[in-house]
């Protein structure tokens, strides 16, 4: 009788155990499921979201139509790590440069989303370090060696500020962020163009209204960061009223908000 009863105690604690075997494979197939249907909803393209509208776009706009001074450059490109470090999960990072093809050529340095680096992952399912190297790997690097590329020594004998900020103005990608729109600018912000120079005559002078227009439509609830260069040579333009012109410009366009900060090295 003992040995019967025996007999049944391991039965049951041999049926226990197939039956924790088989909902820990279950449970595996079923995070695996969502874990790869998380990763289908990643654009392999962009590392945006597929099945949601973009909420947050910041556009890096960095004046290549003068040589940037080592310390500036050094600033420059800590400040852009410092924003990708600090861009929400899936909001998109986009860099361009201005220079004298700014108006007919323009293409990104760099246009991807922040896939995330792991830090809000669920360790049973995630694999937070795959995804932190993946982070590195598709979005880190990348922007690393576009910002490698952008150190190379340009010049330009135009410099259309307002061309390009009417260009990424208008990007399809920007224009649908339902949430966040913004513009950052590492320039001198000293216009030079045929129609339009804030050098000699055209100094300080409101640029023509209606041309302006064509240019940049509106900048509807856009936020827009200037870091002002300041050049020696220049002197004579920048200053106070050249960055109160600029915010006149910017906020007369429909800008959100303009904030214009002296890059210091």
């Amino acid at each position: 009788m003992a040995g019967a009863n025996s007999k049944k105690n391991k039965d049951k604690v041999a049926v226990r155990i197939l039956i924790g075997c088989s909902v820990f494979i279950i449970a595996l197939f079923v995070m695996y499921g969502y874990a790869s249907r998380q990763l289908n909803l990643i654009d392999a393209d962009t590392l945006c979201r597929n099945d949601t509208p973009l909420v947050d776009h910041t556009v890096i706009l960095i004046d290549r139509t003068d040589p940037l001074q080592g310390h500036i450059a050094d600033t420059i490109f800590r400040e852009i790590n410092e924003i990708k470090d600090a861009l929400p999960k899936y909001a998109m990072l986009s860099i361009y440069e201005i220079n004298a093809e700014s108006a007919e050529f323009m293409a990104p340095e760099f246009c991807l989303c922040n896939p995330g680096d792991g830090d809000d992952a669920n360790f049973l399912y995630q694999a937070p370090k795959m995804i932190q190297q993946r982070w590195e790997k598709q979005f880190g690097a990348p922007l690393s060696a576009a910002l490698d590329s952008l150190k190379m020594v340009a010049v330009a004998e135009t410099s259309p500020i307002l061309e390009a900020i009417g260009v990424v103005g208008d990007l399809p990608k920007f224009r649908e962020a339902t949430n966040v729109r913004r513009i950052v600018i590492y320039s001198d912000m000293l216009q030079n163009m045929k129609w339009y120079s804030q050098y000699g005559a055209g100094k300080g002078l409101n640029p023509p209204a209606l041309q302006l227009r064509e240019i940049i439509p509106d900048l509807n609830g856009v936020d827009i960061l200037v870091r002002y260069i300041e050049r020696s040579r220049y002197s004579r333009v920048q200053g106070s009223e050249h960055k109160a012109l600029w915010t006149e410009i910017l906020m007369g366009l429909g800008a959100k908000s303009v904030e214009i900060q002296r890059v210091v090295g």
